[in-house]
């Protein structure tokens, strides 16, 4: 069995990033409707993300800022409930131990979020 392709994708290279990738990802109204299905919000207005690789000391690291206006369903009411999301992040990604069954293995290094629920 395959997996779905995902709602929105942009591929880089390993030899694209040398010292150090930075990446500015804002998605067309198609593909913001496609994530928007995917994570089922009733819409996604706003999705912006600036993304960074770099070489890690086994691994990878990508950081980044993710902002975006959700408009999700309230699991009570069924009312509309909009979101503000400004989520700053960094992931480390390294090979695995000798004998993990994963090819790579992650774990969040830092996570900052701020949340803003608009009235």
């Amino acid at each position: 069995m395959s997996l779905p392709p995902p709602p929105f994708s942009e591929p880089l290279r390993l030899n694209q990033i040398g010292a150090g990738a930075t990446r500015d990802l804002e998605p067309d109204e198609a593909a913001r409707a496609r994530i928007a299905r995917t994570l089922d919000l009733i819409e996604l207005p706003v999705f912006k993300a600036r993304l960074t690789v770099k070489p890690a000391d086994t691994g990878w690291t990508l950081s980044g800022q993710v902002t975006a206006h959700a408009v999700q369903r309230c699991g009570l009411t069924l009312e509309p409930l909009p979101a503000d999301i400004d989520e700053s992040f960094a992931i480390d990604w390294w090979k695995p131990i000798r004998g993990r069954r994963s090819r790579w293995t992650s774990i969040p290094k830092t996570t900052a979020r701020t949340w803003s629920r608009t009235a």
